[in-house]
C-alpha cells in the first residue's frame, strides 16, 4: 500500500476513499504515517451454508479523530439450526505508533459489539500470525511472550482475530456489529479508513445480495472513491448539500484509477447495490 500524494483543493481537507487489493499487508506505511486499524466484515471460521442476504454498513467520523462503524446484516441459514464460530480480523498498527496490545485488545480499536437476534454476544480476542490461523475449525493462537516475531514498536509480525459463537436458526438472522478506532493519517493525506469487502466472499452465496454503503463525514470535506467496485457517479446519491465529480486517472495522476470527487458541505453519501460480488480487498477513506 503506498502513500497518497497531494492534490491541490483550495479552503477543503483532502481525504482519500478507494478500493484496493486483497488480504492484509503487514508494515502498510513507513515512519511518515500513521495506520491505526482496518474494518472488516464478519466471517465465518468454518466452512458454511450460510449466506448474506442484507449489509447495511455506516462509516462515521467523528471530530476528525475516530471512525465509528456500524454494520446491520441478515443472514440466511436454509438448513436446521446450527453453531459457528463467526470472526473479525483486525489489521495491526504500523507506522508512527505502538503496536503491542492494550489490555489484551487492539491498542486503537474500541466498543466492540455484537447482537445477534436481539441478544448481546461475547467475544474472545486471538493474536494470529497469518491467514492460516484456522485449524479444523479451531483458531489457533500464538503466545506473544514465546512468539519470535515483534510483538511491539512500530510494526508488529501479527494481527488480530475477535471472535465468538453464534447460533443462526433456520431463516433468517439479524446481525448488528459495531466498533470505533482511531482515524489514520500521514504527511500526504489528513485521515485514511480502511474496510474490507472481500470478506463476505467466505459466506455461502460468495457476495452480498443486498448492499448498502453510508459515508456520514463531517461539513465542508473533500474525498475521493476508486471506480472498482462502482462504475457511475449516478449509483451514489447526495443527501444533503454537495456535488460529486468524475476524476480520471492519467500518467501524471497520484491516482491510481479512475474515481468520484466529492465535495460535501453537509450531509452524506450514500451508494446501494444488489449482488456485489467485491474483487479487491478494501475501500479507503
Amino acid at each position: 500500500m503506498k502513500n497518497i500524494k497531494k492534490i491541490a483543493i483550495p479552503m477543503r481537507q483532502k481525504h482519500l476513499l478507494s478500493l484496493l487489493f486483497l488480504f492484509i499487508s503487514m508494515g502498510a506505511f513507513a515512519n511518515d504515517g500513521t495506520y491505526f486499524a482496518a474494518g472488516n466484515q464478519l466471517i465465518p471460521i468454518q466452512e458454511t451454508d450460510i449466506s448474506v442476504q442484507k449489509e447495511i454498513l455506516t462509516v462515521k467520523k467523528i471530530n476528525n479523530q475516530f471512525i465509528e462503524v456500524a454494520v446491520y446484516y441478515e443472514f440466511f441459514n436454509p438448513s436446521k439450526e446450527k453453531e459457528l464460530i463467526v470472526g473479525f480480523e483486525a489489521i495491526s498498527p504500523s507506522g508512527d505508533v505502538e503496536g503491542a496490545p492494550k489490555k489484551g485488545l487492539h491498542p486503537y480499536m474500541r466498543d466492540f459489539t455484537v447482537n445477534m437476534n436481539g441478544s448481546p454476544l461475547k467475544y474472545q480476542v486471538a493474536y494470529v500470525a497469518d491467514s492460516l490461523y484456522n485449524q479444523n475449525g479451531k483458531i489457533m493462537n500464538i503466545d506473544l511472550a514465546n512468539f519470535d516475531g515483534s510483538t511491539s514498536g512500530n510494526y508488529v509480525d501479527f494481527f488480530y482475530v475477535y471472535h465468538f459463537k453464534a447460533k443462526f436458526k433456520k431463516g433468517m438472522n439479524i446481525v448488528k456489529h459495531t466498533y470505533t478506532f482511531d482515524v489514520s493519517g500521514g504527511i500526504d493525506y489528513n485521515f485514511q479508513f480502511d474496510y474490507v469487502l472481500t470478506a463476505a466472499n467466505r459466506w455461502a452465496n460468495k457476495q452480498i445480495d443486498d448492499f448498502t454503503l453510508n459515508i456520514e463525514m463531517e461539513d465542508f470535506e473533500d474525498f475521493y472513491i476508486d471506480k472498482t467496485f462502482f462504475k457511475r457517479k449516478d449509483e451514489w446519491k447526495i443527501e444533503g448539500v454537495g456535488k460529486v465529480r468524475d476524476i480520471n486517472a492519467t500518467a501524471n495522476s497520484p491516482l491510481d484509477c479512475n474515481a468520484l470527487e466529492f465535495a460535501v458541505k453537509s450531509g452524506k453519501v450514500s451508494l446501494s447495490k444488489e449482488k456485489l460480488q467485491p474483487e479487491r480487498r478494501a475501500f479507503h477513506l
